[in-house]
């Protein structure tokens, strides 16, 4: 005759209140009153009985006569609807809506059978994106089984000591047998990873499953059944009699309505049998983005160990870019599938929720702008807006004359932790192109903002000055020249600094020549929109306006495009030097003391450099646009030798003109 143990499960679920229980003459059983107590207690012992006549029948009989007749003897109360026989043992429906029964054979174990073979279809689709971030950066694990698995356990839990580290999490809590309490059950907020290890039971059979009951480590008791009465009737809490002890079973509700996860992003690891089958795949839901792994049938616990070190090695990987999330894995190596020869099918780990569900990600870090730069000084700094995880070891910023500047080139560093810096720089060279970055440092790598160009002031350049009326203007042009470009080279969008008749890239032969040394510099518009040193600034079409009213141009010519001519405001400006030309006509009088020198231009298109000697050029920073809203250019202004009056109309951004600067 074949024996199994038994054990003998108590599942209480309360769908209605019904009549009252045998000779107990009470009117409510659902209530923890008299009633009630005495009910479950009833219960008890009639499952009692039940699991003694099986210990005895198993022993002189086949075992399936001796569980049909503990059927039979289930049936004969009048207080049973329904008793089912199952794989597992028998389920047993009461009157009152109570559900339980005797669980016989628990089926998790060894392999049996090949460990690979059998198809398996994945649940997800793998993803590259990283969309949901477990954000509580500690795991729990509740080993309710630790007794008899205990050193699979123990590797598991090495695995997450030593693993979770790498990726700036801990593991904060295990609990084991009696430990696995149901108050823990209820103390599961605020941890990022949950890991279950138990069993679980199907009811009320493989055949047709309509809920999953996971153990816990509890031995039932007065205090914790009085406590969570209200579970109890619901079906959200049962009690298993395991070799005359009670222990406690639970479902999904009890861990949703005990715990608020609405703030966190939970990996839920359900290692018990049919962990993905009744409500358990529903659980996920209630996780912020989350997910939770579960399997489609008896599992044994070699595949589940194997499973569960493979997920977390994966999520912990810190090589891996993008780092590794629950979908890729799923989708990827160890196979999560093998063919069971008792059950005659695959069975596999299955996934519910979100595919992208991360451990770590890279931290964000968001360089903020240059400030107070001088000829050898600035001020940058950054701001490190998530640590994707892992602890930030150190912060600063770096620079280079080259771009993309790491931390082997010159940096500042600040402490570790998330947040807003700021730094001075120095021992800068002066008018001089520098890239600079902000940075951040985990034990996993380097990562970077946004990187910004700056240039230094000149240093010791003083720019003659005039004021006229209300403002203040340079009085030579500006000759700020950071790099410079061929007269070839030409751009809207990028800065370009030319040297009038210099057609290389070397600064100090450009700074050499003699047109530099009178005419300064030349820029497109890009460049003269940020080449003005600090306290100064490129002039608008308006301030130029100005600049012409009050040296006597009319207010109706202010405005006017092309040549204007009241006042002899050209005349005014232009200097007393021959460079206009070797007769009076050509040059001007500089009564305004503007001193405009011909400094000609560079013309995009056959040819470049022009009119050095004839003409003076100079950018605002005005657009003009047509009534239509098309962008036609920027406004400029222009003086020639032997013209009274002051050219204005508007060129692409990619002409080349002087720039006279106006005080702030």
């Amino acid at each position: 005759m074949k024996t199994f143990r038994w054990i003998i499960l108590s599942i209480l679920v309360a769908n209605t209140a019904c009549s009252d229980y045998g000779k107990t003459k009470v009117t409510d059983n659902t209530v923890w009153d008299k009633g009630g107590e005495a009910y479950y207690n009833n219960v008890i012992d009639l499952q009692t009985q039940a699991g003694e006549k099986y210990e005895t029948w198993s022993k002189t009989m086949d075992s399936m006569e001796a569980i049909n007749k503990v059927k039979q003897f289930f049936l004969s109360d009048t207080t049973v609807t329904s008793a089912t026989i199952g794989s597992q043992g028998i389920a047993v429906q009461y009157s009152n809506g109570m559900r339980g029964g005797i669980l016989i054979n628990p089926q998790n174990g060894s392999v049996e059978g090949a460990s690979s073979s059998g198809t398996f279809e994945n649940m997800v689709k793998t993803s590259t994106g990283i969309n949901s971030f477990v954000n509580s950066r500690k795991a729990i694990c509740l080993f309710s089984v630790y007794w008899q698995y205990k050193d699979v356990l123990d590797v598991i839990e090495r695995y997450y000591t030593s693993r979770l580290p790498n990726v700036g999490m801990n593991l904060a809590a295990v609990y084991k047998n009696s430990m696995a309490s149901i108050d823990r059950f209820t103390e599961l907020t605020g941890y990022g990873i949950i890991h279950i290890d138990s069993h679980g039971f199907a009811w009320p059979s493989e055949a047709s499953i309509s809920e999953i009951y996971l153990q816990t480590g509890e031995v039932a008791n007065l205090n914790t059944t009085i406590k969570y009465w209200k579970d109890v009737i619901k079906g959200n809490l049962t009690v298993m009699l395991k070799s005359f002890t009670q222990l406690y079973f639970l479902s999904p509700e009890f861990i949703s309505s005990h715990n608020d996860f609405s703030k966190d992003t939970v990996l839920f690891f359900g290692g018990f049998c049919y962990s993905n089958l009744g409500r358990w795949p529903e659980l996920y839901k209630h996780f912020g983005g989350g997910g939770s792994f579960g399997f489609d049938w008896s599992v044994n616990y070699e595949k589940q160990d194997e499973w569960g070190r493979s997920l977390i090695d994966h999520l912990c990987n810190e090589q891996l870019m993008p780092p590794g999330n629950t979908g890729d894995w799923i989708a990827g190596l160890p196979q999560k599938g093998y063919w069971d020869t008792r059950s005659k099918r695959t069975v596999s780990i299955q996934y519910n929720g979100n595919p992208t569900l991360t451990l770590w990600k890279e931290p964000e870090v968001e360089t903020s702008p240059v400030t107070d730069v001088t000829s050898t000084t600035a001020k940058c700094g950054g701001n490190v807006k998530l640590d994707g995880g892992i602890p930030i070891t150190e912060k600063g910023v770096c620079w280079s004359t080259s771009e993309q500047p790491t931390t082997s080139n010159s940096r500042t560093l600040e402490g570790g932790d998330i947040g807003t810096f700021i730094n001075t720089i120095d021992n800068l060279t002066p008018l001089t192109q520098y890239w600079i970055r902000a940075y951040a440092t985990t034990n996993i790598g380097t990562y970077y903002g946004k990187q910004i160009p700056f240039i230094t002031e000149e240093g010791d350049k003083v720019y003659k000055t005039v004021t006229i009326g209300t403002q203040t203007w340079m009085a030579e042009n500006l000759a700020y020249l950071p790099t410079v470009n061929p007269d070839s080279s030409g751009s809207e969008t990028e800065p370009r600094y030319y040297v009038h008749n210099y057609f290389g890239n070397n600064i100090d032969s450009a700074k050499a020549l003699e047109t530099y040394r009178i005419y300064g510099v030349l820029y497109n518009l890009k460049a003269a929109s940020t080449a003005c040193p600090q306290g100064w600034h490129l002039p608008s079409d308006t301030e130029w306006q100005t600049l012409e009213k009050f040296l006597g141009m009319s207010e109706s010519d202010a405005y006017s495009d092309f040549w204007r001519n009241t006042g002899k405001v050209g005349y005014k400006m232009r200097s007393t030097s021959t460079l206009w030309g070797g007769n009076d006509s050509e040059h001007g009088d500089n009564s305004s003391g503007f001193n405009a020198l011909p400094g000609g231009y560079r013309q995009p298109g056959i040819y470049y450099f022009m009119y050095l000697g004839v003409s003076a050029d100079f950018w605002t920073s005005s657009w003009s646009f047509s009534e239509q809203g098309k962008l036609l250019g920027s406004w400029y202004r222009s003086l020639q030798g032997g013209y009274d009056g002051v050219f204005r109309f508007f060129y692409p951004g990619s002409y080349g003109f002087s720039v006279r600067c106006v005080k702030d």
